[in-house]
């Protein structure tokens, strides 16, 4: 994992207390605003008592660790897998998407694209050093990135493209996706970095590829799940074994997995683990 995103995912981390009675979830501090209210209406619903311990993934992973929790959300970069002694399954990614123009003709883009375009090594300055279509070629380059809920999205371009690169002083910031979509809706020549995979119609995610020999992927969950596409963090249930033979944890981790958390997910721009999947984890449990 490099150093600048372990740094940055244990910058909150606070000690994680159990819970006397009911069940501690604990984890990322990143999901709680998605999660928190539709665990607080489970608990309602089901009548059992749920306490939120979500201030970082590695107390999670420790609480789980040494039974001070059940269950923990936790984050880790694509790539790692959680302890084989815990039972674990990927749950949901936070996708970073490289967008374009829908009649942009660029077929994808490697890093050292993305580091031309927007980093203050790259000279880059029309879409000529990214495709040969001659009526693109001569349009300017319009530079934009997206904070959205939260700066993850650009720290995962930073950390996974730019590495110690600075951004380029032409790209134009913008707190959310309405105020981006508002700007942005009659220009052709945009390129951003966007913490989503939800786009109006006027725009489209690139495959991304880290260059060489190597493909480039599109933003989809079957590409997302198996680590294909690189801008990513993908976020784990992980739990004790005996967790999941329990009333309580089979009613939990079948909401975890239900289609109503995934649409909680996808409507606060985190993509939940592809329907298929979702489905043979639920058999598993049954």
């Amino acid at each position: 994992m490099m150093p600048t995103l372990r740094l940055f995912l244990a910058s909150s981390l606070l000690a994680v207390l159990p819970s006397a009675f009911g069940l501690t979830i604990a984890g990322s501090d990143l999901l709680k605003p998605v999660v928190e209210a539709p665990l607080q209406q489970f608990s309602q619903q089901e009548g059992v008592p749920v306490t939120l311990s979500l201030e970082g993934s590695q107390k999670g992973l420790d609480a789980v660790t040494s039974g001070k929790a059940p269950i923990a959300l936790i984050a880790l970069p694509r790539g790692e897998q959680p302890p084989a002694d815990l039972e674990s399954t990927p749950w949901a990614f936070l996708v970073t998407s490289v967008v374009v123009h829908r009649d942009n003709p660029v077929e994808d883009m490697t890093y050292n694209d993305l580091i031309e375009a927007f980093s203050t090594e790259g000279v880059a300055e029309s879409w000529e050093a990214f495709t040969s279509n001659s009526s693109w070629s001569i349009r300017k380059l319009s530079l934009h990135t997206v904070r959205g809920n939260s700066t993850v999205g650009q720290e995962i371009f930073k950390v996974e493209v730019l590495g110690e690169r600075e951004l380029r002083a032409i790209v134009r910031p913008h707190d959310t996706l309405a105020t981006f979509n508002r700007d942005v809706r009659d220009t052709f020549n945009v390129l951003a970095i966007m913490p989503t995979t939800r786009l109006p119609e006027n725009l489209r995610a690139v495959p991304v590829g880290r260059g060489g020999t190597q493909r480039s992927f599109a933003p989809n969950p079957q590409n997302v799940l198996f680590g294909d596409y690189p801008l990513q963090l993908p976020f784990y249930l992980v739990y004790r074994r005996d967790f999941a033979a329990t009333a309580e944890g089979k009613k939990l981790l079948t909401y975890l997995l239900s289609d109503e958390m995934a649409e909680k997910l996808n409507a606060a721009d985190v993509m939940p683990l592809v329907e298929s999947e979702r489905e043979d984890r639920l058999r598993r449990l049954q």
